[in-house]
C-alpha cells in the first residue's frame, strides 16, 4: 500500500506514468511473494522437527522390546489364555480363552466401548499390564521380538494415509517388490481399473488421496498387504466410513485372501457382510462367544 500511495504521488508531480506504477508493483510483487513463501514453508519445516525427534529417537531405540527377545517365524494360531485387562477400575477383558486359527477369517462385533479396539491392540503388544497369556505359535507375546512379529502383522483402519505420487509407490511404499507380486495385488484388490484411470490422467495420486473415492483407498490398503505378504491382518474399523456396496467389495476381497489370518472388528450388521467370514464372534462382559448368522437379529 505504501508503494501504490508513493508511485500516486509521482503520477500527480508527474514524475511517473500509471503504466510504470503497474510495472513497479509487479516487479515488487515477484520480489515479496517468493520471501513471503520462503518464511511459510521455514515455519513448517521448524513445526516439524519435533516429530522428527521423536521418530528418531523410536528408530535408534534401545528399548527392551526392540533388543531383546524371541524372534517368531510363521505365525500358526494366536491362542488366548484366561486373558484379564483393566483401564483403572473398569475391566474390559475378563478371563477371555480363545485360540485363533491359522487362515481363517474371524470378524469381532460388540457395542461401542465394549473393549474391541483395545482387545487388538492386546493382541498387538500396545499393552503388557494383563494378566493371563497371548500366545503367538506357542511364544508368549510378553517374550516376543516385537519387530519380528510386526513384520508379519498388517493393521487397516478406517484412515489410510496417501502419498502425493503414483500408485506404485503408495502400494509398494518404496520398497523393491516383484513385478508379479505388484500386478498380482492390483488384480486380487480390484484395482485395475483404478490403474488405468489414473494412467490416462497425470498418474499421480493428489493430497492424500483427494482424487480416489473411499473405496478406492481401502483397496490400496489392501493391496498394500498383498505385496506384503504378511500372514496375519488386522482390521479396526476399516470400512466405517464406507457406503454398504464398498463395505461388502472390500470384506469379499479380504476374506478371500489365500493363506491369511483376518481378525476384523466392525460395526456392520449386513447378513452379506458377516457371511463371508468363518466365524462371527460377540465381545460382550470381557468376553468372546461364537454367535450363529441365522440366529442373529438385523
Amino acid at each position: 500500500m505504501a508503494a501504490i500511495a508513493i508511485g500516486v504521488f509521482f503520477i500527480f508531480k508527474g514524475e511517473m506514468t500509471v503504466p510504470l506504477l503497474f510495472a513497479g508493483i509487479q516487479i515488487i510483487g515477484n520480489i515479496m511473494n517468493p520471501i513471503a513463501s520462503l518464511f511459510q514453508r521455514y515455519a513448517w519445516i521448524v513445526s516439524t522437527k519435533p516429530i522428527m525427534d521423536k521418530h528418531s529417537k523410536l528408530v535408534s531405540s534401545t528399548s527392551k522390546e526392540y533388543k531383546i527377545g524371541e524372534n517368531i517365524d510363521g505365525i500358526k494360531d494366536i491362542n488366548i489364555q484366561n486373558l484379564n485387562f483393566s483401564f483403572g477400575e473398569r475391566k474390559i477383558i475378563n478371563d477371555l480363552s480363545f485360540c485363533f486359527e491359522k487362515g481363517k477369517k474371524y470378524v469381532i462385533l460388540g457395542e461401542s466401548g465394549s473393549g474391541k479396539s483395545t482387545f487388538l491392540k492386546l493382541l498387538m503388544g500396545y499393552f503388557e499390564d494383563y494378566s493371563g497369556k497371548i500366545l503367538y505359535s506357542n511364544k508368549d507375546l510378553k517374550n516376543i521380538n516385537y519387530s519380528s512379529l510386526y513384520n508379519q502383522i498388517s493393521v487397516l483402519h478406517q484412515n489410510l494415509f496417501l502419498f502425493e505420487d503414483t500408485l506404485e509407490n503408495n502400494i509398494k511404499l518404496y520398497k523393491p517388490v516383484d513385478n508379479f507380486l505388484y500386478d498380482k495385488a492390483i488384480d486380487m484388490a480390484n484395482l485395475r481399473q483404478v490403474k488405468e484411470r489414473l494412467k490416462k490422467n497425470d498418474s499421480l495420486i493428489r493430497d492424500n488421496g483427494t482424487n480416489l473415492s473411499g473405496g478406492e483407498k481401502q483397496r490400496i490398503a489392501i493391496a498394500r498387504c498383498l505385496v506384503n505378504q504378511t500372514e496375519l491382518l488386522f482390521i479396526d474399523e476399516a470400512t466405517a466410513n464406507l457406503d454398504p456396496e464398498n463395505s461388502r467389495i472390500f470384506y469379499n476381497i479380504i476374506t478371500k485372501l489365500p493363506n491369511t489370518t483376518c481378525i476384523a472388528i466392525t460395526h456392520e450388521r449386513d447378513r452379506d457382510i458377516l457371511n463371508c467370514f468363518d466365524e462371527i464372534l460377540l465381545l460382550e462382559n470381557g468376553k468372546l462367544n461364537r454367535a450363529e448368522l441365522e440366529k442373529m437379529a438385523f
